[in-house]
């Protein structure tokens, strides 16, 4: 009960900080400022806020390209397709679950399957997280994956041990489940 009390004082905390700076500014304008439509400024703070929270809740495709590349080490094919995306909000530490479904030409498929095979994966599963989507835990789900292959975890550095890289390959030879896990 005091974990709930904490984060909604600090919710009531963040949302008065920006209704004080969008009143400073709108005070400020409006003293200042020769022409009372520059009193506009006043709603940049939550617009700020906004924007953040909406590209949080819905990254772009950029978002998913750049996780490709961290979880395979190669760049997306510029044919590739997503067919389906998803993701967790980020908590406070920053770490998140992302969920790529992606369609590509066989000869990619088989080049990633073969970079990943070489940087010595093992077979392994992913992990089903409850706040993803219902159709990324779909195919995640799905038992018609080929391979399942699970990165090691890399000793040296300790934050890199709380990160899950997975990449799942369809029969068709052209469909690719990655996903992106830290915690």
């Amino acid at each position: 009960m005091a974990f709930l009390l904490f984060y909604a004082a600090a919710l009531l905390l963040v949302i008065a900080l920006i209704a004080l700076a969008s009143y400073g500014i709108y005070r400020f304008a409006k003293a200042y400022l020769p022409h009372p439509a520059w009193t506009f400024l006043a709603w940049l703070p939550p617009l700020a806020v906004a924007i953040t929270v909406f590209f949080a809740l819905y990254p772009t495709g950029s978002f998913y390209v750049a996780d490709y590349y961290e979880v395979t080490g190669m760049e997306l094919p510029p044919d590739a397709e997503f067919v389906l995306t998803s993701a967790t909000y980020p908590d406070q530490h920053g770490d998140y679950t992302s969920v790529a479904v992606i369609k590509m030409e066989g000869r990619y498929y088989e080049a990633l399957r073969a970079r990943v095979m070489e940087r010595g994966w093992q077979t392994g599963s992913p992990i089903h997280h409850s706040d993803l989507s219902a159709e990324a835990q779909a195919a995640l789900a799905d038992t018609t994956w080929r391979h399942n292959l699970e990165a090691p975890f890399d000793g040296e550095d300790e934050y890199k041990q709380t990160e899950h890289y997975f990449v799942g390959f369809g029969k068709d030879g052209q469909t690719v489940v990655v996903e992106r896990s830290s915690w």
